[in-house]
């Protein structure tokens, strides 16, 4: 029994220090900026998979029109995501 327990006190994890965080909002900046990177590259990736329906479509009618919203709701999402970006960053570095 006697064992057992020194084994439980000696069994303590050696935590090290924790990690410095910058106090001038770059971590923030970091995961929104990749976060709009992701955005982005998303935005691109629906804007050839509409190509793609486009040049699939063997021209139906149903199917250009649905290639033609998926472009075009691609694009807008592209738009929000670099409008979103600058005003994100601008805010970022005026506040400090």
């Amino acid at each position: 029994m006697y064992t057992i327990l020194t084994y439980i006190i000696f069994a303590q994890a050696d935590l090290s220090p924790l990690p410095k965080v910058a106090p001038d909002g770059s971590n923030l900046k970091n995961v929104l900026n990749g976060a709009f990177i992701v955005a982005g590259l998303l935005s691109v990736a629906f804007v050839a998979f509409g190509g793609l329906k486009y040049t699939l479509s063997n021209g139906d009618s149903n199917g250009i029109s649905t290639a033609k919203n998926t472009i075009l709701y691609a694009l807008i999402g592209l738009a929000i995501t670099v409008t979103a970006a600058t005003i994100v960053n601008f805010v970022i570095s005026v506040a400090g």
